[in-house]
């Protein structure tokens, strides 16, 4: 039967079907050939697209940081020699780019391997896809034009690689490579084995094409689609990505199945017996299984709420992020979970399309809209895996499926205690909170869990970090404005990373696309005072994600003093800490300058530069009453005249000493307390907090002053410490 027939009979038996009201699945339609697969119908939120205000991160600890978006937008890097934004503007639309982390490596413009996308085609003419998309064949309507009269290809072609910064607002996208659009599916958005399975190996004999994304799915496992599997991944080395599914239920579906060894080739399970003979599953290692995660943004509105112990109220530990899409398939044959709600995209702008014409899609006809499905989490593996090819381009595909699982974030796993169902999910009746589970752990049988399965990670599976460095004013701590800072690999001087600081709402930069497994030296250089980049220290980063290192928050004094720095805790300076210097007595007047609560009895307040004590106290850091949250603070000391030590700096005798307390609080330990000493626009000495304090031991001496010479002491006391 050729495939004009085949394609024939094939559409007058489906019509048949719906018309009996029979489900349509792919083994109903009788001849092998006229199978169908069923493409995942996308579905518009009700909430429209999203007004995203904040990005949250977790750091490399496991802290959450709630990144303002206006901040982000004011962020620098420097690119090719070039000052552009730290993140494009396009991707203020996209969640989901944020959440997966591919905010940390998009400065890595390498160019990735192409991926294949089988869909209902793609509109290769959209501004955000124009010199993207290279047309492949159209197996719907045999021609070599796979225009897309659906918008389902178009839409998952901007989450795999629509360009980035071509227009205010519009889409981003994953890969750095082409997009080969084969046209698999119809207008209404499904087609049959026999063009699905040419489509497949059109896809496999392209060398230049590494991964395949499929964005269907069958009930049954089709012997025509898993021989060209077989092909694409055992004969040509391809990655194979497919969405689980969409009907919140543990069913199997494929070809997304064949990803788990257990799920044998004709769909039978090889749990306690092996698989029928010639029935092994030969494929499972170069195929991913993508399951479908709810939006969130960090906070408990977009949280679920699992009721754990069916107390049919909320309660502590009961809400959960990066939960279940509601019609996600799920279970132990799953691998990969990526963002699939509320996900915004290209739609079609060349030609009328189905889901426009029928189903409401893009009312402003700009040519992208905020959809939702299991496949669009799908596409963000798929473009994921492209970008770890990057990284690791002699790779097989089955060490980049083991990359992308290794490297990603554990679900939140549990049941709601009132559950009855759990092959059933959301549809299961007997769960008291929003849902039966945020994905479900093995307690209620281990083909159901999710407890193997990781959140996709795409900075972490290229090994990328992003390090935050907070630069202020040491006097003020505001942003000090058109500091450069550079990120080099210790003892090569090879630098990795540059940012600007030219925020002034936050004083942090973000330094993008660091590889892990190496020490780096941070510098900082400001032309209105620091002509030459300063060594601020040298910081190991050995996780990806977002680092946060105590050390990396950085204050610069004016030049032309000697001031002393304490920095602790950054934009989260949740203790409060004070820095005192006591003057020298021997020739100097002796007494203490700081916040004026040391209870020492020559306790001078915040000082004077100009004169007695020629030292001031320039800000109060922390969170108490008079604090501002930044765990910065300073001291100035005037120079000698004609020299650059410190006023009262007479004889041998005269000492400055540098205290910090917490006034019992506790927290000196609950910090990591850097003390730096800066000396007209250079640093130093540099002293970390080593001494534990034990009870009752609330100063902290760092150490004493002669002339230029900092002596270290690093040691907790009482106020017997005091000189």
């Amino acid at each position: 039967m050729n495939r004009r027939v085949a394609r024939f009979f094939s559409l007058v038996t489906i019509l048949a079907l719906l018309a009996s009201g029979v489900p349509v699945s792919a083994a109903q339609t009788g001849a092998e050939s006229a199978r169908q697969i069923w493409r995942i119908p996308e579905r518009r939120p009700v909430v429209g697209p999203l007004d995203l205000t904040a990005i949250p991160k977790v750091d490399s600890q496991g802290n959450p940081i709630l990144f303002p978006v206006d901040d982000l937008a004011d962020m620098r890097i420097l690119l090719n020699g070039q000052t552009v934004r730290a993140f494009p503007l396009d991707a203020y639309s996209s969640w989901g780019w944020w959440r997966i982390n591919a905010g940390t490596i998009w400065p890595d413009q390498t160019p990735s391997p192409w991926i294949c996308l089988l869909d209902t085609g793609v509109d290769a003419e959209h501004p955000d896809l124009r010199n993207v998309v290279t047309p492949g064949w159209d197996f719907v309507n045999d021609d070599n034009l796979p225009e897309d009269d659906n918008g389902h290809g178009t839409f998952v072609a901007g989450i795999l690689a629509a360009r980035i910064d071509n227009q205010v607002d519009s889409a981003i996208g994953l890969s750095i490579g082409r997009v080969l659009a084969v046209k698999v599916l119809n207008a209404q958005g499904w087609g049959s084995s026999v063009d699905i399975a040419a489509g497949i190996r059109a896809c496999a004999e392209n060398d230049a094409v590494r991964v395949i994304s499929l964005n269907f799915v069958g009930a049954t496992a089709d012997p025509l689609i898993y021989e060209a599997l077989a092909y694409a991944i055992t004969e040509q080395g391809k990655l194979v990505i497919a969405p689980a599914g969409y009907d919140s239920s543990s069913a199997q579906t494929y070809p997304a199945a064949w990803a788990d060894p257990d799920t044998c080739a004709d769909g039978t399970l090889a749990m306690a017996r092996p698989c029928p003979s010639g029935q092994a599953n030969t494929i499972h290692s170069g195929l991913i299984a993508v399951a479908g995660a709810r939006y969130t943004d960090g906070t408990d509105a977009t949280a679920t709420w699992v009721d754990l112990n069916s107390s049919s109220r909320p309660e502590a530990g009961e809400y959960f992020s990066d939960c279940m899409l509601p019609y996600s398939n799920y279970g132990s044959w799953v691998q990969l979970v990526a963002p699939g709600e509320s996900i915004f995209s290209t739609v079609p702008v060349s030609n009328p399309y189905w889901m426009r014409t029928y189903a409401g899609a893009d009312p402003e006809g700009d040519g992208y809209d905020t959809w939702s499905g299991v496949s669009l989490a799908a596409a963000y593996a798929a473009g994921a895996a492209g970008r770890a090819w990057n990284i690791y381009p002699a790779a097989t595909n089955a060490s980049i499926k083991q990359v992308l699982i290794d490297s990603g974030q554990a679900l939140a796993t549990n049941f709601d205690a009132s559950a009855i169902e759990p092959a059933e999910g959301y549809n299961d009746e007997g769960y008291l909170g929003d849902a039966p589970f945020c994905w479900p752990d093995d307690s209620r049988g281990g083909q159901y869990s999710m407890d193997d399965a990781r959140y996709l990670d795409l900075a972490a599976a290229m090994n990328r970090a992003m390090v935050v460095v907070y630069v202020t004013e040491a006097t003020t701590g505001l942003p000090l404005l058109d500091t450069r800072v550079t990120l080099t690999r210790a003892n090569t001087n090879t630098v990795v990373a540059i940012s600007v600081l030219r925020g002034v709402r936050n004083p942090a930069v973000l330094l993008l696309n660091v590889p892990v497994g190496q020490t780096y030296e941070t510098r900082v250089v400001r032309t209105s005072s620091i002509t030459s980049p300063v060594m601020v220290g040298a910081v190991e980063v050995d996780t990806p994600g977002l680092i946060f290192n105590p050390f990396l928050n950085v204050a610069v004094p004016p030049t032309g003093r000697m001031t002393a720095v304490i920095t602790w805790g950054g934009l989260d300076g949740n203790s409060d800490l004070d820095l005192y210097t006591f003057l020298p007595t021997e020739s100097g007047p002796g007494g203490v300058v700081g916040f004026g609560a040391s209870g020492h009895p020559d306790d001078v307040g915040s000082g004077d530069l100009a004169g007695h004590p020629f030292a001031l106290w320039n800000r109060n850091g922390g969170n108490d009453l008079l604090g501002d949250g930044f765990g910065m603070e300073s001291v100035g000391l005037t120079y000698q005249p004609g020299t650059m030590a410190p006023y009262y700096n007479r004889v041998s005798a005269d000492r400055y000493v540098f205290f910090v307390t917490d006034y019992g609080s506790g927290a000196l330990d609950a910090n990591t307390v850097v003390f730096r000493l800066w000396n007209n626009g250079g640093i130093t000495y540099t002293v970390v907090k080593l001494d534990t304090c034990a009870a009752g031991e609330d100063w902290w001496q760092v150490g004493t002053l002669m002339f230029t010479t900092l002596t270290e002491t690093n040691v907790c006391g009482t106020q017997d410490l005091w000189p």
